[in-house]
């Protein structure tokens, strides 16, 4: 990191502020980042973060910023087998029309005894939303939003009514806990709604005016859905946590929402577990799970969490260096999709392909660790 990107995590860090002039100095484009100038419009265009058990994404709008959750063993269902009894008495008779080239005929016959009851699995699912109301109606200038992976941390910056405000989200691994900060460079400027919400059956309570917890099942209606066995009845039980807490200001809570006004600074620790024990058992506790995830991270600054957290992610992203060649420095200055767009119209950008090769890893780090 240079020298004056290091400073400015320190103060960011040290005092919960940013001032216009480190604002000014804008994104570090050497980094491995994807970075646009507008929200994503759709999921494809959020910005993922993730520990290998908890996932979040990013969508960045400045007036209502939209985090979906992802908890890695809630699925749709319950534990079922699978066996068909049939496939043994016919599986002799496949084999004979495979041997005799007799394809068709051994399709159907596969088709009509040798497939899973029912033939359709059970999906994943995602576990809600976890939204942030900002009030106020000046227009938003300078904004960008970024996925830095040399990080794994997504920032989201801007300016209105000439206050800057900045989000910083990522997922940490050590301290299993999605990790929201909000920041601002005037004293008390900062006032937000948070709230969670699912698709699914659920209740919302605020515990005390810092804490909310969602606390949910997965409910089948029996209907068969594209490539999905319908099932009725109740499934898996979630449970997702938030804890505010802030630096100046007040929190309230009116109706299962957090309200947090005039505050210079806010970081916000996210936990969620299910009752997934194994693909045969459901019966766990997420509650007590959650209990487990949240204490991880308490008494922790935000500072202590988000080295703890890049240094772990660091230890993974950090074996692999790639350079392909020149970029320009028009290239790095140009927002992501703006550059995949020049790169479909044949402009070259070896730059382009080293980064989205280390995007994959970056997903395959952030999307998949041991246990």
């Amino acid at each position: 990191m240079k020298p004056l990107c290091m400073a400015m995590a320190v103060t960011l860090c040290i005092t919960g502020l940013m001032t216009g002039a480190s604002y000014a100095q804008g994104p570090d484009y050497d980094k491995n980042r994807l970075w646009y100038k507008e929200p994503a419009q759709n999921w494809n265009e959020a910005l993922p973060v993730g520990n290998g058990r908890l996932g979040a994404m990013v969508f960045g709008h400045p007036a209502r910023e939209r985090i979906q959750l992802n908890e890695d063993t809630f699925w749709s269902g319950r534990p079922h087998d699978y066996t068909n009894p049939e496939t043994l008495a016919h599986l002799k008779q496949v084999r004979t029309l495979i041997f005799n080239e007799q394809f068709a005929e051994a399709d159907q016959l596969v088709q009509a005894h040798l497939l899973g009851v029912p033939m359709c699995m059970q999906a994943y699912q995602t576990l809600g939303d976890l939204s942030l109301s900002f009030p106020g109606q000046g227009e938003v200038t300078q904004y960008t939003r970024e996925l830095d992976m040399d990080e794994a941390v997504t920032r989201v910056r801007y300016e209105r009514d000439g206050v800057i405000f900045v989000r910083e989200i990522f997922s940490s691994s050590p301290d299993q806990a999605i990790v929201i900060r909000l920041l601002c460079n005037t004293a008390g400027a900062i006032n937000t709604d948070v709230a969670l919400d699912s698709p699914h059956k659920h209740d919302v309570t605020a515990t005390d005016p810092g804490m909310l917890v969602m606390q949910g099942r997965w409910v089948g209606d029996g209907k068969d859905r594209s490539l999905i066995a319908g099932v009725e009845g109740p499934g898996m039980t979630f449970e997702a946590r938030l804890r505010v807490e802030s630096e100046g200001g007040r929190v309230s809570a009116e109706q299962g929402v957090l309200k947090i006004r005039n505050t210079n600074a806010v970081t916000i620790r996210v936990v969620a577990a299910t009752s997934f024990i194994d693909y045969t058992n459901i019966s766990g506790d997420p509650a007590q799970r959650c209990d487990e995830y949240m204490k991880m991270s308490q008494g922790k600054t935000y500072a202590q969490i988000r080295s703890r957290h890049i240094s772990d992610y660091q230890r993974l992203f950090n074996r692999v260096k790639l350079d392909l060649g020149h970029v320009t420095a028009s290239q790095r200055r140009t927002p992501t999709n703006e550059r995949l767009a020049n790169y479909k119209k044949g402009i070259i950008d070896p730059g382009l392909e080293a980064l989205y090769f280390q995007f994959g890893r970056y997903l395959m780090i952030s999307g998949s660790r041991p246990g």
